[in-house]
Formats: structure tokens, sequence, C-alpha cells
């Protein structure tokens, strides 16, 4: 963590490498870009689920007995105040599974996100990877936990439980799996009542090709100018 106050940057986790990443100790993605951001503070937030399992390469961020997403928003808002950072100045960054979570932190905190190839219902994510964090993180159906909480499972969901859209930019590409859904989101974003209090951006970028993420001077740039902005 940085030691300047005035923004925070919350970098969540995306899914393990298998077989590259010793799963006894969290996994922290991107760390190493704290120093992009001079004068912000910096956290790392790993997925909880998986220091409980050996299997899944990513778990969501999701947990059957309580909101993973709002425990961690919780934190970040309580080190925000500590270190006076307003809400609106604090950016959660993360790709796939972490921009997932990313979106879901930023409308629970009402701060900003920038995200890249995010999933945004996990129930339409690749089936072998629901079904094993179904068997070895909810030990149940992901249906079934939507059915009961479903802002844990679809970041459209997660907005409307929290009466709030965040401003957000994700960066995508046609070929990325998720690309329907997030054309999707950004759908219902500018039909909903609260759009013109927000800021929601879908950038199509020919620098990626299907599931791949910006390099590090580009992305942390972008993330700096979410920091930047008014």
């Amino acid at each position: 963590m940085n030691d300047q106050t005035g923004s925070m940057v919350v970098l969540m986790s995306n899914a393990l490498v298998p077989g590259r990443e010793d799963r006894r100790f969290p996994a922290f993605h991107r760390w190493s870009w704290a120093t992009a951001w001079p004068e912000s503070h910096v956290l790392a937030f790993a997925d909880p689920a998986l220091r409980k399992s050996t299997i899944p390469d990513g778990a969501w961020y999701l947990d059957a007995q309580r909101d993973s997403i709002r425990a961690i928003a919780e934190v970040v808002a309580a080190e925000a105040e500590q270190r006076r950072v307003p809400l609106d100045r604090v950016v959660f960054y993360g790709s796939s599974l972490g921009g997932f979570a990313a979106l879901c932190a930023a409308a629970v905190t009402h701060s900003r996100a920038v995200v890249e190839v995010p999933q945004i219902d996990f129930r339409r994510w690749f089936p072998g990877a629901i079904k094993k964090v179904e068997e070895h993180v909810l030990h149940g159906s992901v249906g079934d936990l939507h059915a009961v909480h479903p802002e844990r499972v679809d970041v459209w969901e997660r907005f409307l439980h929290e009466g709030h859209i965040p401003s957000f930019t994700i960066v995508t590409n046609e070929l990325d799996k998720s690309f329907q859904e997030q054309l999707a989101l950004i759908g219902q974003v500018r039909e909903h009542p609260h759009y013109g209090k927000t800021r929601a951006e879908l950038v199509i970028t020919a620098a990626t090709q299907g599931h791949q993420v910006l390099a590090k001077d580009v992305a942390t740039v972008l993330i700096r100018e979410a920091l930047d902005r008014p």
C-alpha cells in the first residue's frame, strides 16, 4: 500500500493458472502493478474459496453461506474511511472472474470499476468450471444459489440488489465468450433510471482477441484515467 492519500485501487484476483501457482498461499494477482499508481493506496483480494479446495481454478468469490463480495466491500469501505479516501475515488479492477467481482464490489461501495473480459452471469460460463464450483465450493447448484441470492451470481442482479449502478468501463472484444452478455448489460444499464447518474462504458478493442487482456502498460493507464475522472 502506498503512503499518499487521495485515491485507492482495489485489485480482484482472476482464476489460478493450473500448475503454475502454489495453492497453499492466497493469489494476489497483479500486485506487482501497485507502483503504477504512486499517489494511490492499493489493496488486493484473493478469491477466498480457493483456500478451501485444491480443485477449482476459480470460484467467482462465491460462497453458499455468506456474501464474500459484500464482506470485501465492507473492508474496502472501512479502509477508505480510515485513510480519508472518498468512495468515488476508489477503483476496482479485475479481469475475467476478477472483473465479475470488481463490478459487483463497486456496486456495493458506490465506487468505480475498470474490468476486462468479465463474466456477467456465472451460470452462463463453461459447464466444467460451474461443476467444480458446485461440487467443491457451494456443495449445491449455482441455480439454487441464484434462486435465493441472485446478486451473488449475476452482475445485473447485484446492481438491482444494491439499488446502484456504479460507474464502470468494460474492455472486451467480439470473440470473448461473454461478449453478448456484456453488451446486454450495457443495454440494461442504458434503459434503467439510474443510468443518468453514472458513467457506463463498453470499450471494444482490437488489441486483444478472445479471452485475453491488455498489456500492463495499457491497463494501468485505463485505471489511472478512471481515478482522474471528476
